[in-house]
């Protein structure tokens, strides 16, 4: 709740009455219309997608803003919908919130790192909750970052390129592998359940 108090005083006369409500609409001029908005730069069509769950709708329509000049954003408010979400369009990272309605980040990151079609996602949990405890239990679940609210952005853009270049260093390790079968590849240093079963 706000409070403004003006301290008008009542006019005198008509004549000095006049004068007041000029001066007073001087200082708070009127507007007609809304002033055009220059609309933000959006990601290009194959730039990378990731899905944020976010409850707080400011904080939501703050991150999707910024990060829309670099990546396709897809925003949603609770972990239920992420996790159709998730399913439906394969994003290359999730951003979430871990104190949600229903069920909390915790749980989607441990559902998502469960099952084989979406365990290569990578997952960054935000949250106030920054004592040691809280990191573990997400680390735990299988996130790939965690990072404490408040967030400097730049240290969010960071910590996304690191991520994204771990992954591209992967993909080329593993197109490398499929490309070239009679290079050795030992099953026991194939970190990948997925591509153990497909040399199996």
């Amino acid at each position: 709740t706000f409070i403004i108090d003006l301290p008008l005083q009542p006019a005198a006369n008509a004549a000095t009455g006049a004068s007041q409500a000029a001066y007073f609409w001087e200082w708070f001029p009127r507007v007609d219309e809304q002033p055009a908005v220059d609309p933000l730069p959006t990601a290009a069509q194959d730039a990378r997608l990731m899905v944020l769950i976010e409850d707080n709708i400011e904080l939501a329509k703050y991150m999707t803003d910024k990060l829309s000049p670099f990546y396709r954003v897809l925003a949603t408010d609770s972990a239920e919908k992420g996790w159709q979400l998730i399913q439906d369009e394969l994003p290359d990272v999730v951003i979430s919130d871990i104190m949600l309605p229903g069920m909390d980040g915790y749980e989607l990151t441990r559902r998502l790192k469960s099952a084989p079609a979406t365990e290569h996602i990578a997952v960054i949990l935000l949250t106030a909750k920054a004592a040691y405890d809280n990191r573990l239990l997400g680390l735990q679940q299988g996130a790939d970052d965690y990072l404490a609210k408040p967030f400097h952005f730049e240290e969010l853009l960071l910590r996304l390129r690191n991520l994204f270049t771990r992954q591209q260093r992967l993909r080329n390790f593993y197109a490398q592998q499929l490309a070239h079968p009679e290079l050795p590849h030992p099953m026991e240093l194939l970190q990948d359940g997925w591509l153990k079963e497909l040399y199996k």
